[in-house]
């Protein structure tokens, strides 16, 4: 299965994305925006009335907590000013803050020696590989690399889905060939660290 098919059936949608005039976009373009542009999540909105029966007001105010995930190579304060102009511009009664700390994105090449590693053990299981440049979620990789100059990777063998839900699940053991389960995971692991242990030794 390609990318594009295994979002749609784990999310169990049959479009990925809509462009800014709610057109569908080619599954291709759909990847390039989720990986490769800002992403913003709502986390959680509070507003309005939650008590029995009904009430006609309109609520005078509306709360909403976000995030903005950063792609690489764009900064934290040029995706802040970018989405403060657009708030301003679009939205001029909105009232909004940002908080401190965030993190910028990292990534290393595929040329680079530790993803060829991870990738030739790979092949050693006989499994489909999907290779993704960047994964479509935040986490303070970039610290690892500019703070303390170590490259990093995700990797792992195996299927799982719906993640930091409540319905989030990993395969224990494949019925499918070419799918792996969480005793490949424990072997890739096992077998990525021993080589890359012993490139360090050589």
């Amino acid at each position: 299965h390609s990318f594009e098919e295994e979002m749609k059936r784990d999310g169990n949608i049959k479009i990925l994305r809509i462009d800014e005039n709610g057109q569908e976009l080619s599954d291709k373009d759909a990847i390039i925006e989720m990986l490769f542009k800002p992403g913003i999540s709502i986390n959680g909105i509070e507003g309005g009335y939650y008590g029995k029966g009904s009430m006609t007001i309109i609520p005078k105010e509306i709360k909403a907590n976000l995030d903005i995930r950063l792609p690489p190579f764009q900064s934290r304060s040029y995706v802040i000013e970018k989405y403060s102009n657009f708030l301003v511009k679009n939205f001029p009664m909105v009232e909004y803050e940002f908080e401190k700390g965030g993190y910028e994105a990292g990534k290393i090449p595929f040329s680079h020696p530790l993803a060829q590693t991870a990738y030739n053990i790979y092949k050693e299981f006989n499994k489909e590989v999907l290779v993704l440049p960047l994964l479509a979620g935040s986490a303070p990789f970039a610290l690892y690399q500019k703070k303390l100059d170590i490259p990093f990777l995700v990797v792992g063998i195996g299927h799982s889905g719906r993640a930091h839900s409540p319905l989030e699940y990993a395969v224990i053991e494949s019925k499918q060939p070419e799918v792996g389960g969480i005793i490949d995971f424990e072997l890739y692991t096992a077998m990525l660290l021993n080589k890359l242990s012993r490139d360090l030794i050589t």
